[in-house]
């Protein structure tokens, strides 16, 4: 469930603040990836997400699949990071940026917020692929 090129990473960093969004978006409504399209919810009054797993589509609680998400794709990025600075040294200064911002709360929130707006606003797309 994965990216593989530094071409992909790079671009998510170019998104100082919105890198783990960008990381997210990359994985999991990748329409080239459908495999991947694993994650949507279904409404914006419940605080449900549904997650496809072990064949099958199942509600999950939203608040913690989407911190879940965050932590697990800040942490790739961090390994990335930490694994390819010095060979792409532009990453660097956007990169300490998002860890500076990020210690705002408001920050990570607002990108979370934009995270379960994405995972509503393409739930069409996500249930398409996996119907076909």
């Amino acid at each position: 469930n994965e990216i593989k090129t530094h071409k992909d990473y790079l671009k998510c960093f170019k998104d100082t603040n919105h890198c783990v969004k960008s990381l997210i978006e990359k994985v999991h409504l990748n329409e080239s990836k459908p495999e991947n399209m694993n994650i949507y919810i279904p409404s914006l009054k419940d605080s449900y997400i549904m997650v496809y797993k072990d064949g099958e589509w199942m509600l999950q609680d939203r608040k913690e699949i989407i911190d879940e998400l965050y932590e697990a794709n800040e942490y790739q990025l961090e390994a990335w990071y930490e694994e390819f600075s010095q060979t792409y040294p532009d990453i660097v200064k956007s990169f300490q940026k998002y860890l500076e911002n990020k210690e705002e709360d408001s920050v990570v929130n607002d990108v979370k917020k934009k995270i379960l707006l994405d995972f509503y606003n393409k739930r069409k797309l996500v249930t398409y692929q996996m119907d076909k």
